[in-house]
């Protein structure tokens, strides 16, 4: 039992991060942001703040940048294509969501097939956690801490009422003497995992696949940042991301 609500917690809570990839491991320590007018890295600790990229420019804690002319160019390269990244990277988070709600529910409906409220309580979550990716478009950004926050409390929210309703179900029918309610009762709890990771291996597998694909154009953004000639004041490089195969 124990077993089946970890496997829906622990997937519900890798829905935020991006998918897991077999063959590369993209990190940074920046958020990200994309507007039709630049992209924008930033973040609460560390030197520089901000970093903003538009059309080869760029403008490092609000301060335009001297660039070569070959450093505009890598810059101008890497906007062109973080663009036309990022509108999959937010796809593949979109899918991530609906994979987790999708074990959750099912978690829900073999617990709790007759609470209403517990599906109603499902759906209005996904709803508020897909509003969060709501963005007008040519934007993107996915505010981490947000979407890790509305996780970690839903499945505080939804563990203790599935825990409750097998409870309860458990003890009814060892008080009722029904031998075969409870051992119903065990069958669905037993094989409830393997049920689930049945109906989510293939999208899973499949998402999985499409994070693969954008590997080696992560690896390519990796390698113009990293060919900058630019130098912070303190010598440093600007390191935007790292992508390790």
């Amino acid at each position: 039992m124990k077993r089946t609500l970890l496997f829906a917690a622990l997937v519900l809570a890798a829905a935020p991060a991006f998918a897991d990839s077999t063959s590369c491991n993209i990190d940074s320590d920046y958020d990200v942001a994309l507007s039709p007018d630049a992209i924008t890295f930033s973040r609460e600790d560390g030197e520089p703040r901000s970093v903003v990229m538009h059309d080869g420019n760029l403008r490092v804690d609000g301060h335009e940048a001297a660039l070569t002319d070959a450093d505009r160019e890598r810059v101008r390269q890497f906007e062109r294509d973080a663009r036309a990244l990022l509108p999959e990277v937010r796809a593949i988070t979109l899918e991530a969501v609906e994979i987790a709600f999708t074990a959750m529910t099912e978690v829900a409906r073999g617990l709790a097939p007759d609470n209403a409220k517990l599906q109603a309580k499902l759906e209005d979550s996904r709803a508020e956690l897909l509003a969060q990716f709501d963005q007008p478009e040519g934007h993107f950004k996915i505010d981490e801490d947000a979407v890790a926050a509305s996780v970690t409390r839903l499945v505080g929210e939804i563990t203790p009422t599935l825990i409750g309703e097998i409870t309860t179900a458990a003890l009814s029918a060892a008080f009722s003497g029904d031998e075969g309610k409870a051992r119903e009762i065990e069958r669905r709890a037993e094989n409830m995992e393997a049920d689930i990771e049945a109906k989510v291996k293939v999208r899973a597998d499949a998402l999985a696949a499409r994070a693969d694909i954008l590997c080696p154009k992560f690896a390519a953004l990796d390698a113009l940042d990293e060919a900058l000639v630019y130098r912070l004041a303190n010598g440093g490089a600007l390191d935007l991301l790292r992508a390790d195969r």
